[in-house]
This record gives C-alpha cells, sequence and structure tokens, in this order.
C-alpha cells in the first residue's frame, strides 16, 4: 500500500512529527498529494529538505494549504516513468533469456568437444599401450632365443674342442677322457634343462594365450625324446669305441681302424650341426608365422572396434545436430512473436500518448484562462493586505531563521553523537563474534584446531575471525618510531616490509628475484598460510580440483551408487550418465562390464536434454510420463530379509552395511528407495533425554524440542545436552557417527582421541 498511495490529507493532526513525514518520504515516494495545513510541529524548512523525495509534487505554502500538491500532468509523468520501467524490466528479462540460452549451447559444445577429446586420448593411450606391450615382449622373446643360441653354439664347440685335443694327446687316458666328458655332459645338461625350465616356467607366467602354452609343451616333449634316444644312441656308440680302442691298444694294427673311426665321427659332427641348424629355421619360421598371424588378428579387432566407436559417436553428433536444428526454429518462432507483441503494444501505447496530450492542452488552455482570471481579481484584493503584514512578516522570518538554525545545530548534533554510539556498539559486537573462536591443542599429537563455543564448531584451519583478531606485524626496515603496518614477507631476507620499504629495497638488482608472499588479500584480509614450503598457501577449490583430477570420480571422494563385487558403479547427478569402476584392477567403462547384473523394471528413469527435465518410461506399455508413478522404485539393491538395521527412523529410513563393499547405506521401507549418501534428517540413535536440537530453514536459526511434553523453545534448556557417543559404540570402535544440520554433512568422533574427522 505504501507504494500505491497518491494523496493524503494530514490537516490539523496536531501529533505528526518531522519524523513520520521522513518516514513518507522514505516509503511513499509516488505520493502526489500531502496537506499538513494545521500541524504544528512540522516546519516549512522540513517540508522542503524532503521535497525531493517525492518526484511528481511540488511544495505549496499559504494561508489556506501548506503541504506538497501535485505537479503539472503529474500523472502522466507517473505514467510514462512506469512504462519506463517496465520497458526496462522487458529489455533487462530478454538480455537474461538470450545469455542464458547462449550459455546452455557454449556449455553444450564445452561438453561435445571434451567428450571428443576423452574419447581421442583414450584410443590414443590403449593403442600406445598394447604397442608397447607387444614390443616388450617381441624383444624379450628374441634376445632369450638369441642367447639360448649363443650359448648351445658355444658350449657344443667348446666340447668339440676338448675332445679333438685330448683324443690327439692322450690316448692311452681314454677312459679318464671318456669320463671327464660324461660327467661334464651331465652338468651341461642340466643346466640346459634348468634354463630351460626357467624360460618355460617364465613364458608360461606371461602367456595368456592357452594354444601357445599346449604348443611349447609338445614342442619341449618332442625335444626331450629326441635328446634323449640321441644319448642312448651317442652311449651305445661310445661302448662301442671304448670296446673297439682297447682292441687297438693291444694290437697294434687296429690304429688304421682309429683313423678310419675318427673320420666318422668328424662326419657324424657336421652332420649334426646341419641337422641342428634346419631344426632351428623350421621352428623360427613357424614361430614368425604363428605370431604374424596373431598380430594380423589383433589389428583386426582394433580396426573393428575403432569402426563401431566412430559410428556411434557419429550417430550421436548427427542426434544433437537435429536437436540443435529445431532449437533454432523455436527460437526464431518465439522472437518473431515477441516482436509482434512489442509492435502491438507500441501502437496501443503511442495512440493513449496523444489522446492524453490532446486532453492536457485543451485542459492547460482552459486553466491558463481561469488563472488569468483568479490573478486579476485576487491582486487587486490582496495588493492592500501584502503591504499592512510586510512588516510583521520581516519579524516572523528572523525568529524562523532563529529557531532553524538552532533545530539544525541540535540535529547535527544528535546526528552524530547517535551515529558515534552505534559505531561502537557495532564494533564491540563484532569484536565479541571473533572472539567465539578458541584455539586447543590436543595433548597426544600436539595438534592445532580451532573450535567455536557458541556454535560448537571445529575447524583444523585458522578462521578469518582468529585472522583479524591477531596483531597486525610491523615494517620491519623502516627508521620511524611509529612503524607502518607490513604488507608483503620475504622468504630470502626473513623480514616483514610495508608497501613503501618494498618497493624501495626490492624494486631492483638481486632482491627483485626473492620469492616473497603478502599479508593481506584484496580486501584487506589477513591471510592465512600453512606449514609447508615457503609461500605454503592453503590451495583452492578449484586448485584441488585439478590436483586431484579423477580421483574425485571413485570413493572416498565419491560414494559409489552401486556395488556388486570388484565392480562399483556411479551416476553423474547432471546427465544421469553411468560409470563403472573395478577397485582391483583399476579398470573403468561406461558399459556395464561382464558379470555386472543391472536390476530391470517396468519405469525407467531417463533425462531429457531439450527440457532439461527427467521423465519415467515404460517398457511394457510404451507409456512416458514427467510425473514419478505410484510402481517405480530406484535401482537400489535393498537389504536382505534377514538383515537386522543399524539404526532405524520414524520416517522409514534404516541403516545397513552393505557385506560385498563393507559400505554403510540407508533404505527406507516405506518407498523402497536405498541410497548411499545419508538422508537429511536421518539421526543416529541415542538415548533418550527428552530435549533435542533442531534447525528451522525458514528462520536459520536452532531450536529446542522436547518429545515427550511437545514444548519447544530457542533458549537452551538447563536439562539438554550435547549428544556423545554412547558406550557400545566406544566398546566397538571408539568412534560415532553424527550429522551436521549447517553443512549438511555427516562426521565421526571419537571418544578417546576426541577428533572430529568427515566422513
Amino acid at each position: 500500500m505504501a507504494f500505491t498511495l497518491r494523496s493524503l490529507w494530514l490537516r490539523k493532526v496536531s501529533d505528526i512529527t518531522e519524523t513520520g513525514v521522513s518516514w513518507l518520504a522514505e516509503k511513499c515516494t509516488k505520493l502526489m498529494l500531502l496537506d499538513l495545513t494545521g500541524c504544528p510541529k512540522i516546519r516549512s524548512f522540513s517540508i522542503k529538505s524532503l521535497a525531493s523525495s517525492w518526484k511528481f509534487a511540488v511544495y505549496t505554502c499559504n494561508d489556506q494549504f501548506k503541504g506538497m500538491s501535485p505537479r503539472h500532468r503529474a500523472e502522466d509523468w507517473q505514467f510514462i516513468e512506469e512504462y519506463g520501467d517496465c520497458w526496462r524490466a522487458a529489455i533487462h528479462i530478454q538480455c537474461m533469456y538470450r545469455a542464458r540460452v547462449a550459455r546452455r549451447i557454449a556449455r553444450q559444445k564445452r561438453e561435445e568437444r571434451l567428450i571428443l577429446w576423452v574419447a581421442t586420448r583414450l584410443q590414443s593411450v590403449y593403442r600406445g599401450r598394447q604397442a608397447r606391450k607387444h614390443a616388450i615382449l617381441l624383444r624379450f622373446q628374441f634376445n632369450k632365443e638369441t642367447e639360448a643360441a649363443t650359448t648351445i653354439q658355444r658350449a657344443f664347440r667348446r666340447l668339440l674342442a676338448r675332445r679333438k685335443t685330448q683324443q690327439l694327446r692322450e690316448l692311452r687316458r681314454q677312459e679318464e677322457v671318456l669320463h671327464a666328458a660324461r660327467t661334464i655332459q651331465a652338468s651341461w645338461r642340466k643346466k640346459r634343462l634348468r634354463e630351460k625350465l626357467q624360460a618355460y616356467e617364465e613364458k608360461l607366467r606371461r602367456s595368456a594365450i592357452q594354444i601357445q602354452r599346449h604348443w611349447r609343451g609338445e614342442r619341449d616333449r618332442a625335444r626331450s625324446s629326441l635328446l634323449r634316444a640321441a644319448k642312448l644312441a651317442k652311449d651305445r656308440e661310445e661302448f662301442e669305441a671304448a670296446r673297439q680302442l682297447q682292441g687297438i691298444y693291444r694290437v697294434r694294427a687296429a690304429r688304421r681302424a682309429a683313423n678310419l673311426k675318427r673320420e666318422e665321427l668328424r662326419n657324424e659332427e657336421k652332420q649334426r650341426e646341419r641337422a641342428a641348424a634346419t631344426l632351428q629355421t623350421h621352428i623360427r619360421r613357424h614361430r614368425a608365422r604363428k605370431e604374424l598371424k596373431a598380430m594380423r588378428a589383433y589389428v583386426a579387432a582394433v580396426n573393428g572396434a575403432a569402426t563401431r566407436i566412430q559410428k556411434a559417436w557419429r550417430a550421436k553428433k548427427r542426434y544433437q545436430a537435429n536437436q540443435i536444428i529445431v532449437m533454432v526454429r523455436q527460437k526464431k518462432l518465439e522472437s518473431d512473436a515477441a516482436v509482434k507483441l512489442q509492435a502491438a503494444w507500441k501502437r496501443r501505447t503511442a495512440r493513449i500518448d496523444l489522446s492524453l496530450m490532446r486532453l492536457a492542452r485543451d485542459l492547460h488552455q482552459q486553466k491558463l484562462v481561469d488563472a488569468v482570471l483568479k490573478v486579476q481579481r485576487n491582486w487587486r484584493g490582496r495588493h492592500g493586505r501584502l503591504e499592512a503584514q510586510a512588516t510583521k512578516q520581516t519579524t516572523m522570518e528572523k525568529i524562523s531563521q532563529l529557531m532553524k538554525i538552532q533545530n539544525d545545530a541540535v540535529t547535527l548534533v544528535q546526528a552524530h553523537y547517535r551515529g558515534r554510539k552505534g559505531r561502537d556498539r557495532y564494533r564491540e559486537a563484532l569484536l565479541n563474534k571473533k572472539r567465539r573462536w578458541k584455539e586447543i591443542v590436543r595433548p597426544e599429537n600436539g595438534e592445532t584446531f580451532y573450535y567455536n563455543r557458541v556454535t560448537g564448531e571445529v575447524r583444523l584451519r585458522r578462521p578469518q575471525d582468529v585472522l583479524d583478531l591477531l596483531p597486525k606485524p610491523l615494517c620491519e626496515n623502516c627508521d620511524s618510531p611509529t612503524a607502518s603496518e607490513a604488507a608483503m614477507e620475504c622468504k630470502d631476507c626473513g623480514e616483514m616490509f610495508c608497501g613503501t620499504c618494498w618497493a624501495n629495497v626490492h624494486s631492483g638488482g638481486r632482491r627483485k628475484l626473492h620469492e616473497f608472499r603478502a599479508l593481506y588479500d584484496y580486501y584487506n584480509r589477513r591471510v592465512d598460510y600453512g606449514d609447508w614450503q615457503f609461500p605454503s598457501r592453503w590451495p583452492s577449490e578449484i586448485e584441488q580440483d585439478e590436483v586431484d583430477g579423477w580421483g574425485f570420480r571413485t570413493h572416498p571422494r565419491r560414494s559409489p551408487d552401486e556395488v556388486q563385487g570388484s565392480w562399483e558403479r556411479y551416476v553423474d547427478p547432471d546427465t544421469k550418465r553411468e560409470w563403472f569402476y573395478n577397485r582391483e584392477t583399476e579398470e573403468n567403462t561406461y558399459v556395464a562390464p561382464e558379470g555386472f547384473a543391472v536390476e530391470s523394471a517396468e519405469w525407467i528413469k531417463y533425462y531429457d536434454e531439450t527440457q532439461s527435465a527427467h521423465y519415467y518410461y515404460n517398457t511394457r506399455t510404451q507409456e512416458s510420463t514427467f510425473v514419478r508413478p505410484v510402481t517405480y522404485a530406484t535401482p537400489r539393491l535393498s537389504p536382505f530379509a534377514a538383515a537386522a538395521p543399524l539404526t532405524t527412523a520414524p520416517d522409514g529410513w534404516e541403516k545397513h552395511v552393505d557385506p560385498q563393499s563393507g559400505y554403510p547405506y540407508y533404505y527406507n521401507r516405506l518407498s523402497l528407495e536405498s541410497v548411499f549418501a545419508r538422508p537429511m534428517g536421518f539421526m543416529t540413535a541415542r538415548e533418550d533425554v527428552g530435549w533435542a536440537k533442531y534447525f528451522d530453514a525458514s528462520s536459520g536459526s536452532y531450536y529446542y524440542y522436547n518429545a515427550q511434553t511437545n514444548e519447544s523453545r530457542a533458549q537452551r534448556p538447563d536439562a539438554f545436552s550435547t549428544p556423545r557417543i554412547s558406550s557400545i559404540d566406544a566398546a566397538v570402535s571408539s568412534e560415532a557417527e553424527f550429522y551436521d544440520p549447517v553443512t549438511g554433512k555427516a562426521y565421526y568422533f571419537n571418544a578417546h582421541t576426541t577428533e572430529c574427522r568427515q566422513a
């Protein structure tokens, strides 16, 4: 009503004061007529000082009227001002709407660009990782084969040289040479078998293909049988050679047979070398063909996966382009309709203004004629009275000026005094508010934390109120007795400087490169620094997000929506897109992995990006609606029927622990909904003490309620005590979970260490 008041008659109301008129000037700015005739407590200079508050009225003072009267064409001026406000509001609304639409389009484009970049990056990382793994395997296998071939050849040639040398030098000690040769051969075969066994076990561990493992086993068994047969044949030949050597030794004629035997042995060794080279060639050719075949199959699989991903991505891009075309057409229709409405409204207002101008012109002409007649009549009657009252008016004006000076002086003194007292009370209240924080040191570890004695809030970082109460450091470089307050701290100098000294000392030279930090921020508030390396500035929320990156997506930074074995399912609250993470293998995917069972129901919840709202779709009846159906239930795992809840709330919420993941979750037995986040208003069961503390969101204050007597009050009752950890919880884990209604988050309290930490 205060903004629509146009006329107010207060004639001969003796109780009205200048304070009331100032209130009217502050609240009723559109007042046109204010009649204060006969109000002795209101002076003319007071009305004149407040006349600027009423834009559509002018000050008038005569014998019949004193106060504010409507100015010329006041209603027309008021209509023009209201029309201008409406026009500016419409323009502002249009600007806000277009800016919002532009931001939405820009956000969609940024999301599309980010998705494309992430997909390309993931493909690049995956292909590079697979290629590096394959290259490492090929390099390792080639090195092993080369080393084995070199070792075999070196040992074989060494054995041949040793045999030939001993046979030529000591024919008489043939039996000893044969015994030594058998001993060396046995040791070499053991070593070779050990190396082959180690290589075989290493290949079994690294290989993931069953066929390769069987093939290697078959190859080793065939090789072992060949070696065994060769050894038996060699033993028989050696036995025969020994017997022949004995005969040759007894009979000199056996020398010719010995020479022939040596030539046969030399030929046999050459044949063995050729056979070994041929066998190695065939084995390597077979292995290379098999690796080439596996590589071709792998390349075909990778190309097929890339083709499928590109196909899905292009289909999504076409769908988004169609949606953008629909939005552009709708926006164009809305803009055309708005232009037509604005044109019609402007034509109507122009016609109204034209008719008002014509009417005002006629009224002005009539008023001019009446005013001329009235002025002529009154001038002749009042000319004599004015001359008689001239002397009296001069005296009254002098007295009025004196009273005005006195009132102005008194008002100014009172205003200054009240302003000073108000500022003192404000500074005192602000100081008391900042002194509510108390610094406490834990005797167990010497850690310092801060406790608010009024709200009970606990912080590990120093609050801003405590920083404001700290003594301001002085400049250590100023020579004057009253040094200026320091604003910068230098790491290399170990001193604090004011702005002037800092510019003089560190403006050039080597000191310009010194590390420093500011003691106050842009708003001249003290900055809190940690206990790390200089400057040890606490990181902002944006910097923490950039450092943590993808760590915010998984537990414990973010609770999973569903857990099955080692797989966890997360749902994006903005896009409602699902993301799966394996906490054992650290794998992640947007597609449900094999073995992960997703509950299905008739009603499924989707998100419509065009209308920015959720809707529900029935897979059986193919019905869709924006209203949540009665039969729809959030797809979450319900607790076992035999599982007893840890805590039960009157509104149906129960607290359980998932046996697979060990994470606590909350289940509503009325709505069949389960969530990992603590529901708003869920309180851990405590001892019934009668009084309980609650937070009123509408008024932003706490109040206390007694459930037994149904009594509520704002003051803290004497019987109320702060909730403490129960003896059962203290005996089991020494920690209990509480809920903070101010921040809406859960925290844990340790009864032994009196430490609080976030959930």
